[in-house]
Protein backbone atom coordinates (compact mmCIF):
# COMPACT_ATOMS: atom_id res chain seq x y z
CA UNK A 1 0.00 0.00 0.00
CA UNK A 2 1.06 3.60 -0.94
CA UNK A 3 1.94 5.93 1.82
CA UNK A 4 -0.12 9.47 1.15
CA UNK A 5 3.24 11.47 0.88
CA UNK A 6 3.65 8.99 -2.11
CA UNK A 7 0.62 9.82 -3.69
CA UNK A 8 1.02 13.97 -2.35
CA UNK A 9 4.30 14.16 -4.20
CA UNK A 10 3.31 12.21 -7.66
CA UNK A 11 0.10 14.81 -7.45
CA UNK A 12 2.59 17.60 -7.32
CA UNK A 13 4.46 16.62 -9.82
CA UNK A 14 2.33 15.69 -12.46
CA UNK A 15 -0.32 18.73 -11.54
CA UNK A 16 2.36 21.36 -12.12
CA UNK A 17 3.30 20.01 -15.38
CA UNK A 18 -0.21 19.60 -16.27
CA UNK A 19 -1.27 23.19 -15.47
CA UNK A 20 1.69 24.69 -17.36
CA UNK A 21 0.37 21.94 -20.44
CA UNK A 22 -3.08 23.11 -20.40
CA UNK A 23 -2.27 27.07 -20.24
CA UNK A 24 -0.31 26.36 -23.62
CA UNK A 25 -3.12 24.30 -24.99
CA UNK A 26 -5.73 27.62 -24.37
CA UNK A 27 -3.03 30.00 -25.35
CA UNK A 28 -3.18 28.80 -29.17
CA UNK A 29 -6.62 30.24 -29.21
CA UNK A 30 -5.35 33.74 -26.78
CA UNK A 31 -2.91 34.71 -28.98
CA UNK A 32 -5.11 34.71 -31.56
CA UNK A 33 -7.48 37.07 -29.83
CA UNK A 34 -4.50 39.10 -29.25
CA UNK A 35 -2.89 39.23 -32.84
CA UNK A 36 -6.15 39.76 -34.44
CA UNK A 37 -7.93 42.25 -32.34
CA UNK A 38 -4.41 44.24 -33.07
CA UNK A 39 -3.98 43.85 -36.60
CA UNK A 40 -7.67 42.49 -38.24
CA UNK A 41 -9.79 44.89 -35.87
CA UNK A 42 -12.96 44.17 -34.09
CA UNK A 43 -14.60 42.29 -37.25
CA UNK A 44 -11.61 39.85 -36.88
CA UNK A 45 -12.32 39.22 -33.14
CA UNK A 46 -15.92 38.96 -33.82
CA UNK A 47 -15.17 36.78 -36.34
CA UNK A 48 -12.96 34.39 -34.33
CA UNK A 49 -15.28 34.06 -31.33
CA UNK A 50 -18.09 32.99 -33.83
CA UNK A 51 -15.76 30.56 -34.95
CA UNK A 52 -14.13 28.65 -31.73
CA UNK A 53 -17.19 26.21 -31.29
CA UNK A 54 -15.38 24.89 -34.12
CA UNK A 55 -12.37 24.54 -32.13
CA UNK A 56 -14.03 22.95 -29.03
CA UNK A 57 -15.10 20.06 -31.56
CA UNK A 58 -11.86 19.37 -32.40
CA UNK A 59 -10.28 19.94 -29.19
CA UNK A 60 -13.24 18.45 -27.54
CA UNK A 61 -12.79 15.11 -29.85
CA UNK A 62 -8.95 14.75 -29.03
CA UNK A 63 -9.51 15.20 -25.32
CA UNK A 64 -12.01 12.58 -25.37
CA UNK A 65 -10.28 9.43 -27.12
CA UNK A 66 -7.08 10.93 -24.95
CA UNK A 67 -8.36 11.24 -21.74
CA UNK A 68 -10.64 8.17 -22.76
CA UNK A 69 -7.39 6.41 -23.89
CA UNK A 70 -5.32 7.41 -21.44
CA UNK A 71 -7.38 6.60 -18.31
CA UNK A 72 -7.85 3.31 -19.09
CA UNK A 73 -4.56 2.73 -20.30
CA UNK A 74 -3.42 3.64 -16.95
CA UNK A 75 -5.11 1.02 -15.18
CA UNK A 76 -3.25 -1.25 -17.38
CA UNK A 77 -0.12 0.05 -16.72
CA UNK A 78 0.23 -0.22 -12.97
CA UNK A 79 -1.08 -4.00 -13.51
CA UNK A 80 1.05 -4.50 -15.85
CA UNK A 81 -1.18 -6.07 -18.41
CA UNK A 82 0.97 -5.48 -21.88
CA UNK A 83 -1.98 -6.68 -24.25
CA UNK A 84 -4.44 -4.51 -23.25
CA UNK A 85 -2.15 -1.44 -22.98
CA UNK A 86 -1.80 -1.98 -26.91
CA UNK A 87 -5.12 -2.75 -27.37
CA UNK A 88 -6.25 0.26 -25.89
CA UNK A 89 -3.81 2.73 -27.79
CA UNK A 90 -4.91 0.70 -31.31
CA UNK A 91 -8.41 1.20 -30.59
CA UNK A 92 -7.60 5.23 -29.69
CA UNK A 93 -5.64 5.33 -32.77
CA UNK A 94 -8.59 4.03 -35.37
CA UNK A 95 -11.10 6.08 -33.85
CA UNK A 96 -9.18 8.90 -34.40
CA UNK A 97 -8.68 7.90 -38.27
CA UNK A 98 -12.38 8.27 -38.51
CA UNK A 99 -12.99 11.40 -36.50
CA UNK A 100 -10.08 13.62 -37.76
CA UNK A 101 -11.63 12.11 -41.68
CA UNK A 102 -15.24 12.99 -41.30
CA UNK A 103 -13.89 16.65 -39.82
CA UNK A 104 -11.33 16.86 -42.55
CA UNK A 105 -13.88 16.74 -45.38
CA UNK A 106 -15.95 19.10 -43.88
CA UNK A 107 -13.66 21.15 -43.80
CA UNK A 108 -12.83 21.22 -47.93
CA UNK A 109 -16.43 20.81 -48.63
CA UNK A 110 -18.52 23.22 -45.88
CA UNK A 111 -16.77 25.94 -44.39
CA UNK A 112 -19.11 28.57 -45.60
CA UNK A 113 -22.28 26.53 -44.57
CA UNK A 114 -20.71 26.36 -41.51
CA UNK A 115 -19.74 30.01 -40.67
CA UNK A 116 -23.25 31.22 -41.37
CA UNK A 117 -25.14 28.71 -39.29
CA UNK A 118 -22.66 29.92 -36.21
CA UNK A 119 -24.03 33.31 -37.19
CA UNK A 120 -21.33 35.25 -39.16
CA UNK A 121 -22.66 37.82 -41.71
CA UNK A 122 -21.24 40.65 -43.28
CA UNK A 123 -17.56 41.55 -43.72
CA UNK A 124 -17.38 39.29 -40.49
CA UNK A 125 -18.40 35.96 -43.04
CA UNK A 126 -15.37 35.54 -44.95
CA UNK A 127 -13.05 35.91 -41.90
CA UNK A 128 -14.65 33.39 -40.18
CA UNK A 129 -15.09 31.19 -43.35
CA UNK A 130 -11.14 31.01 -43.35
CA UNK A 131 -10.68 30.55 -40.02
CA UNK A 132 -13.25 27.58 -39.55
CA UNK A 133 -11.80 26.16 -43.03
CA UNK A 134 -7.70 25.89 -41.85
CA UNK A 135 -8.96 24.75 -37.92
CA UNK A 136 -11.26 22.00 -39.63
CA UNK A 137 -8.00 20.70 -42.02
CA UNK A 138 -5.69 20.91 -39.26
CA UNK A 139 -8.13 19.01 -37.05
CA UNK A 140 -6.09 15.62 -37.67
CA UNK A 141 -3.06 17.21 -35.85
CA UNK A 142 -5.01 19.09 -33.41
CA UNK A 143 -6.52 15.49 -32.31
CA UNK A 144 -3.40 13.74 -32.84
CA UNK A 145 -1.60 16.13 -30.15
CA UNK A 146 -4.25 15.47 -27.89
CA UNK A 147 -3.95 11.75 -27.99
CA UNK A 148 0.01 11.37 -28.23
CA UNK A 149 -0.39 13.47 -24.99
CA UNK A 150 -2.68 12.00 -22.89
CA UNK A 151 -0.80 8.53 -23.75
CA UNK A 152 2.66 10.19 -23.16
CA UNK A 153 1.64 11.34 -19.86
CA UNK A 154 0.08 8.30 -18.32
CA UNK A 155 3.33 6.69 -19.32
CA UNK A 156 5.77 8.41 -16.96
CA UNK A 157 6.72 11.11 -18.83
CA UNK A 158 4.40 14.12 -17.83
CA UNK A 159 7.38 16.54 -18.57
CA UNK A 160 8.15 15.83 -22.18
CA UNK A 161 4.28 16.26 -22.73
CA UNK A 162 4.72 19.71 -20.72
CA UNK A 163 7.27 20.55 -23.50
CA UNK A 164 4.83 19.47 -26.00
CA UNK A 165 2.33 21.57 -25.31
CA UNK A 166 4.86 24.52 -24.48
CA UNK A 167 6.80 24.59 -27.92
CA UNK A 168 4.15 24.52 -29.69
CA UNK A 169 2.35 26.89 -27.98
CA UNK A 170 5.33 29.40 -28.67
CA UNK A 171 5.56 28.56 -32.08
CA UNK A 172 1.85 29.74 -31.95
CA UNK A 173 2.61 33.19 -30.63
CA UNK A 174 5.69 33.93 -32.35
CA UNK A 175 4.38 32.96 -36.03
CA UNK A 176 0.80 34.82 -34.89
CA UNK A 177 3.16 37.80 -35.25
CA UNK A 178 4.90 37.07 -38.10
CA UNK A 179 2.09 35.97 -40.32
CA UNK A 180 -0.19 38.85 -39.55
CA UNK A 181 2.03 41.82 -39.19
CA UNK A 182 5.20 41.31 -41.67
CA UNK A 183 3.97 38.88 -44.14
CA UNK A 184 -0.05 40.51 -43.68
CA UNK A 185 -1.54 37.26 -44.26
CA UNK A 186 -4.29 38.56 -41.79
CA UNK A 187 -7.09 36.27 -40.59
CA UNK A 188 -5.64 33.21 -42.76
CA UNK A 189 -2.04 34.01 -40.94
CA UNK A 190 -2.87 33.94 -37.87
CA UNK A 191 -5.04 30.61 -38.37
CA UNK A 192 -2.04 28.74 -39.78
CA UNK A 193 -0.20 29.65 -37.05
CA UNK A 194 -2.64 28.22 -35.10
CA UNK A 195 -2.72 24.85 -37.10
CA UNK A 196 0.94 24.32 -37.81
CA UNK A 197 1.57 24.81 -33.71
CA UNK A 198 0.06 20.91 -32.70
CA UNK A 199 1.98 19.46 -35.73
CA UNK A 200 5.07 20.50 -33.62
CA UNK A 201 3.50 19.28 -30.55
CA UNK A 202 3.09 16.09 -32.47
CA UNK A 203 7.44 16.30 -33.48
CA UNK A 204 8.24 16.62 -29.56
CA UNK A 205 6.00 13.94 -28.36
CA UNK A 206 7.34 11.34 -30.91
CA UNK A 207 11.18 11.43 -29.20
CA UNK A 208 8.70 9.11 -26.63
CA UNK A 209 8.74 6.34 -29.22
CA UNK A 210 12.17 7.79 -31.08
CA UNK A 211 14.36 6.88 -27.56
CA UNK A 212 11.97 3.76 -27.14
CA UNK A 213 10.53 5.56 -23.91
CA UNK A 214 7.01 3.42 -24.77
CA UNK A 215 5.22 1.02 -23.09
CA UNK A 216 2.25 0.83 -25.71
CA UNK A 217 2.42 0.03 -29.71
CA UNK A 218 -0.12 -0.59 -32.32
CA UNK A 219 -0.98 -3.45 -32.69
CA UNK A 220 -3.26 -5.26 -35.55
CA UNK A 221 -5.54 -8.15 -34.04
CA UNK A 222 -8.47 -9.87 -34.86
CA UNK A 223 -11.42 -10.33 -32.69
CA UNK A 224 -14.17 -12.37 -33.25
CA UNK A 225 -17.37 -12.18 -31.86
CA UNK A 226 -16.87 -14.19 -28.86
CA UNK A 227 -13.44 -14.97 -29.11
CA UNK A 228 -10.11 -12.30 -27.95
CA UNK A 229 -7.25 -12.41 -30.09
CA UNK A 230 -4.57 -10.80 -30.87
CA UNK A 231 -1.80 -10.75 -33.80
CA UNK A 232 1.72 -10.46 -32.31
CA UNK A 233 4.95 -9.39 -34.76
CA UNK A 234 6.15 -12.78 -36.32
CA UNK A 235 3.14 -14.65 -35.90
CA UNK A 236 1.04 -16.15 -38.78
CA UNK A 237 -1.46 -17.30 -36.55
CA UNK A 238 -3.39 -14.82 -33.68
CA UNK A 239 -2.54 -15.50 -30.25
CA UNK A 240 -5.14 -15.70 -27.98
CA UNK A 241 -4.84 -13.46 -25.17
CA UNK A 242 -6.35 -14.06 -21.71
CA UNK A 243 -8.21 -11.43 -20.45
CA UNK A 244 -7.67 -9.11 -22.90
CA UNK A 245 -10.89 -6.80 -23.56
CA UNK A 246 -12.34 -7.32 -26.87
CA UNK A 247 -12.32 -4.36 -29.18
CA UNK A 248 -15.87 -3.13 -29.27
CA UNK A 249 -15.86 -3.21 -25.55
CA UNK A 250 -12.29 -1.34 -25.29
CA UNK A 251 -13.79 1.29 -27.62
CA UNK A 252 -17.21 1.52 -25.38
CA UNK A 253 -14.96 2.14 -22.49
CA UNK A 254 -12.62 4.91 -24.06
CA UNK A 255 -15.40 6.51 -25.25
CA UNK A 256 -17.61 6.61 -21.52
CA UNK A 257 -14.47 7.82 -20.48
CA UNK A 258 -13.60 10.38 -22.66
CA UNK A 259 -16.68 11.37 -22.92
CA UNK A 260 -16.95 14.05 -20.06
CA UNK A 261 -14.51 15.98 -21.48
CA UNK A 262 -15.85 15.63 -24.93
CA UNK A 263 -19.12 17.34 -23.18
CA UNK A 264 -17.23 19.92 -21.49
CA UNK A 265 -15.25 21.34 -24.81
CA UNK A 266 -18.84 20.99 -26.56
CA UNK A 267 -20.96 22.93 -23.80
CA UNK A 268 -18.04 25.92 -23.97
CA UNK A 269 -18.98 25.70 -27.83
CA UNK A 270 -22.87 25.58 -26.98
CA UNK A 271 -22.25 28.80 -24.65
CA UNK A 272 -20.25 30.62 -27.20
CA UNK A 273 -23.00 30.30 -29.62
CA UNK A 274 -25.66 31.12 -27.08
CA UNK A 275 -24.08 33.91 -25.58
CA UNK A 276 -23.11 35.23 -28.96
CA UNK A 277 -26.60 35.20 -30.27
CA UNK A 278 -27.48 37.02 -26.98
CA UNK A 279 -24.93 39.32 -27.21
CA UNK A 280 -25.65 40.30 -30.90
CA UNK A 281 -29.20 40.64 -30.14
CA UNK A 282 -28.53 43.03 -27.39
CA UNK A 283 -25.34 45.30 -28.25
CA UNK A 284 -24.41 44.08 -32.05
CA UNK A 285 -21.27 43.05 -33.50
CA UNK A 286 -19.66 45.53 -30.43
CA UNK A 287 -21.13 43.08 -27.71
CA UNK A 288 -19.96 39.43 -29.14
CA UNK A 289 -16.41 41.35 -29.30
CA UNK A 290 -16.60 42.09 -26.07
CA UNK A 291 -18.09 38.82 -25.12
CA UNK A 292 -14.93 37.15 -27.30
CA UNK A 293 -12.37 38.87 -24.33
CA UNK A 294 -14.01 37.47 -21.80
CA UNK A 295 -14.78 34.27 -22.91
CA UNK A 296 -11.23 33.58 -24.52
CA UNK A 297 -9.60 34.95 -20.82
CA UNK A 298 -11.63 32.49 -19.60
CA UNK A 299 -10.61 29.66 -21.14
CA UNK A 300 -7.18 30.43 -20.11
CA UNK A 301 -8.68 30.59 -16.24
CA UNK A 302 -10.66 27.40 -17.19
CA UNK A 303 -7.71 25.93 -18.63
CA UNK A 304 -5.58 26.02 -15.27
CA UNK A 305 -8.38 24.16 -13.31
CA UNK A 306 -8.61 21.70 -15.60
CA UNK A 307 -4.77 21.24 -15.37
CA UNK A 308 -4.99 20.30 -11.41
CA UNK A 309 -7.81 17.91 -12.86
CA UNK A 310 -5.90 16.09 -15.53
CA UNK A 311 -2.89 16.28 -13.96
CA UNK A 312 -4.71 14.45 -10.85
CA UNK A 313 -6.16 11.66 -13.41
CA UNK A 314 -2.59 9.70 -13.77
CA UNK A 315 -2.59 9.82 -9.73
CA UNK A 316 -6.24 8.86 -9.19
CA UNK A 317 -6.18 6.18 -12.09
CA UNK A 318 -3.05 4.64 -9.43
CA UNK A 319 -4.87 4.39 -6.57
CA UNK A 320 -8.29 3.23 -7.95
CA UNK A 321 -6.19 0.24 -9.81
CA UNK A 322 -4.85 -0.56 -6.65
CA UNK A 323 -8.38 -0.05 -4.42
CA UNK A 324 -6.11 2.21 -2.34
CA UNK A 325 -8.84 4.09 -0.85
CA UNK A 326 -6.75 6.29 1.62
CA UNK A 327 -4.79 7.34 -1.15
CA UNK A 328 -7.72 8.42 -3.47
CA UNK A 329 -8.94 10.67 -0.52
CA UNK A 330 -6.06 11.96 -0.41
CA UNK A 331 -5.35 13.25 -3.83
CA UNK A 332 -9.03 14.81 -3.75
CA UNK A 333 -8.27 16.65 -0.31
CA UNK A 334 -5.23 17.98 -2.09
CA UNK A 335 -6.93 18.92 -5.19
CA UNK A 336 -10.27 20.59 -3.67
CA UNK A 337 -7.83 22.73 -1.27
CA UNK A 338 -5.80 23.83 -4.35
CA UNK A 339 -8.63 25.07 -6.35
CA UNK A 340 -10.31 27.01 -3.44
CA UNK A 341 -7.19 28.63 -3.29
CA UNK A 342 -6.10 29.18 -7.04
CA UNK A 343 -9.47 30.58 -7.46
CA UNK A 344 -9.35 33.34 -4.56
CA UNK A 345 -6.40 34.51 -5.40
CA UNK A 346 -7.45 34.79 -9.62
CA UNK A 347 -10.51 35.76 -9.26
CA UNK A 348 -9.34 38.57 -6.78
CA UNK A 349 -6.52 39.57 -9.50
CA UNK A 350 -8.88 39.22 -12.60
CA UNK A 351 -11.34 41.71 -10.72
CA UNK A 352 -8.68 44.64 -9.77
CA UNK A 353 -7.35 44.60 -13.24
CA UNK A 354 -10.05 43.85 -15.23
CA UNK A 355 -9.60 47.32 -17.41
CA UNK A 356 -6.74 46.91 -17.71
CA UNK A 357 -6.84 43.19 -19.57
CA UNK A 358 -9.96 44.44 -21.54
CA UNK A 359 -7.39 46.75 -22.87
CA UNK A 360 -5.18 44.86 -24.13
CA UNK A 361 -7.73 43.50 -26.56
CA UNK A 362 -9.45 46.78 -27.38
CA UNK A 363 -7.67 48.09 -30.04
CA UNK A 364 -9.81 51.03 -31.22
CA UNK A 365 -10.47 52.22 -27.88
CA UNK A 366 -14.20 51.32 -28.05
CA UNK A 367 -16.00 52.66 -24.73
CA UNK A 368 -19.23 50.53 -25.10
CA UNK A 369 -17.03 47.15 -25.80
CA UNK A 370 -15.05 48.34 -22.39
CA UNK A 371 -18.17 49.56 -20.72
CA UNK A 372 -19.77 46.07 -21.36
CA UNK A 373 -16.89 44.04 -20.84
CA UNK A 374 -15.02 45.00 -17.66
CA UNK A 375 -18.13 44.54 -15.40
CA UNK A 376 -18.28 41.30 -17.10
CA UNK A 377 -15.64 39.71 -16.06
CA UNK A 378 -16.09 40.43 -12.44
CA UNK A 379 -19.73 38.57 -12.88
CA UNK A 380 -18.54 35.95 -15.28
CA UNK A 381 -15.42 35.04 -13.87
CA UNK A 382 -16.81 34.29 -10.10
CA UNK A 383 -18.27 30.81 -11.50
CA UNK A 384 -14.74 29.77 -11.38
CA UNK A 385 -14.72 28.18 -7.96
CA UNK A 386 -17.32 26.26 -8.57
CA UNK A 387 -16.35 25.27 -11.92
CA UNK A 388 -12.81 24.11 -10.80
CA UNK A 389 -14.77 21.84 -8.28
CA UNK A 390 -17.02 20.28 -10.69
CA UNK A 391 -14.16 19.55 -12.97
CA UNK A 392 -11.79 17.91 -10.66
CA UNK A 393 -15.09 15.59 -9.18
CA UNK A 394 -15.92 14.35 -12.60
CA UNK A 395 -12.19 13.88 -13.23
CA UNK A 396 -12.09 11.82 -9.98
CA UNK A 397 -15.19 9.83 -11.48
CA UNK A 398 -13.54 8.78 -14.64
CA UNK A 399 -10.27 7.78 -13.03
CA UNK A 400 -12.47 5.21 -11.16
CA UNK A 401 -14.12 4.06 -14.41
CA UNK A 402 -17.40 6.15 -13.76
CA UNK A 403 -18.08 8.28 -16.04
CA UNK A 404 -21.75 7.96 -16.68
CA UNK A 405 -21.95 10.18 -13.52
CA UNK A 406 -19.19 12.52 -14.81
CA UNK A 407 -20.94 12.64 -18.09
CA UNK A 408 -24.51 14.19 -15.63
CA UNK A 409 -22.04 16.54 -14.36
CA UNK A 410 -20.73 18.40 -17.43
CA UNK A 411 -23.76 17.89 -19.19
CA UNK A 412 -25.93 19.77 -16.35
CA UNK A 413 -23.11 22.74 -16.68
CA UNK A 414 -22.34 22.38 -20.53
CA UNK A 415 -26.68 22.50 -21.55
CA UNK A 416 -29.34 21.15 -19.51
CA UNK A 417 -28.83 24.25 -16.76
CA UNK A 418 -26.60 26.59 -18.66
CA UNK A 419 -28.44 27.33 -22.13
CA UNK A 420 -32.40 27.88 -20.21
CA UNK A 421 -30.41 29.91 -17.75
CA UNK A 422 -29.14 31.88 -20.32
CA UNK A 423 -32.15 32.68 -21.81
CA UNK A 424 -34.28 32.89 -18.85
CA UNK A 425 -31.82 35.75 -17.01
CA UNK A 426 -31.39 37.69 -20.11
CA UNK A 427 -34.86 38.50 -20.43
CA UNK A 428 -34.57 39.48 -16.42
CA UNK A 429 -31.36 41.52 -16.04
CA UNK A 430 -30.43 42.10 -19.70
CA UNK A 431 -26.39 41.50 -20.55
CA UNK A 432 -25.57 41.21 -16.79
CA UNK A 433 -28.16 38.78 -17.32
CA UNK A 434 -26.24 36.77 -19.38
CA UNK A 435 -23.16 37.34 -17.86
CA UNK A 436 -24.43 35.96 -14.64
CA UNK A 437 -25.79 32.80 -16.17
CA UNK A 438 -22.30 31.22 -15.78
CA UNK A 439 -21.67 31.22 -12.34
CA UNK A 440 -25.22 30.39 -11.51
CA UNK A 441 -24.94 27.28 -13.29
CA UNK A 442 -21.92 25.75 -11.78
CA UNK A 443 -23.09 26.79 -8.22
CA UNK A 444 -26.56 24.86 -9.29
CA UNK A 445 -24.30 22.05 -10.76
CA UNK A 446 -22.12 21.85 -7.52
CA UNK A 447 -25.06 21.64 -5.55
CA UNK A 448 -26.12 18.40 -7.85
CA UNK A 449 -23.11 16.52 -7.59
CA UNK A 450 -23.24 16.61 -4.47
CA UNK A 451 -26.91 15.16 -4.40
CA UNK A 452 -25.13 12.31 -6.26
CA UNK A 453 -21.90 12.30 -4.03
CA UNK A 454 -24.33 11.99 -0.79
CA UNK A 455 -26.75 9.16 -2.84
CA UNK A 456 -23.51 6.87 -3.53
CA UNK A 457 -22.41 7.08 -0.22
CA UNK A 458 -25.77 6.06 1.20
CA UNK A 459 -25.55 3.43 -1.77
CA UNK A 460 -21.92 1.94 -0.72
CA UNK A 461 -22.89 2.55 3.14
CA UNK A 462 -26.50 -0.25 2.38
CA UNK A 463 -24.56 -2.30 0.72
CA UNK A 464 -21.61 -2.49 3.11
CA UNK A 465 -24.54 -3.22 6.28
CA UNK A 466 -26.06 -5.91 3.47
CA UNK A 467 -23.22 -7.60 3.18
CA UNK A 468 -22.32 -7.55 6.87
Amino acid sequence: MRTGGYYLKKFAHYVSLNILSMIGLSLYILADTFFIAKGVGRDGLAALNIAIPVYNIINGAGLMLGIGGAARFAVFRVQSDKPNMNRVYTVTIRAFALISAFLFILGLLLPGFLSSQLGARGSVYPLCKVYVRVLLLFSPAFILNNILNAFVKNDGEPALAMAAMLTGTIFNIVFDYILIFPVNLGMTGAVLATGFSPVVGIIILSFHFIRHKNSFAIESFHSPENETELYQPGKEKPVNVIGAEPMRGTLIRVFSLGAPSLISELAVGVSVFVFNTLMLHSDGNTGVAAYGVIANVYIVIQSIFTGVAQGSQPVFSEAAARNDRAGFLTIRKAGLVLIIIMSIVIYGMSSVFASDIVSLFNKGGSAKLSAIAVPGIKIYFSAMIFMGINIFISMGYIARGLGRRAQVIMALRGFFILVPMAYILSRVYGTDGVFSSLPVTEALTLFAAGLLALYDKRKERKSYQLGS
